[in-house]
């Protein structure tokens, strides 16, 4: 996902496929090491938006909108946090793309 957001990021246009791929990696790694994800609030996140509705939903209509409201939220989550994590990731791009003098 970070690869859809990040592919046309202004400091890496000069760069050729394989180097964007590298730069992104290591971006996101190195984001990643000092800024851990929270799994509390990740788990507290997918049991309010997911399964709590998906049992209401099963209980109270049929399986087949408790998986298509599972589906559209757990969508709305990946691009969530796809993009909270791009906030995190783009001062690394633009540390790496800086050459001494």
């Amino acid at each position: 996902m970070h690869n859809l957001f990040l592919w046309n990021h202004p400091s890496l246009a000069s760069l050729n496929a394989s180097e964007k791929r590298i730069r992104i990696a290591q971006a996101v790694k190195a984001s990643r090491v000092i800024q851990p994800v929270n799994q509390n609030k990740a788990i507290m996140y997918l049991v309010i938006l997911i399964v709590l509705p998906v049992a209401l939903l099963t209980y109270y209509f049929s399986f087949d909108v408790a998986i298509i409201w599972a589906l559209v939220s757990t969508c709305i989550l990946n691009f969530i946090s796809t993009k909270k994590e791009l906030k995190q990731v783009e001062p690394y791009l633009s540390r790496q793309n800086q050459t001494p003098q």
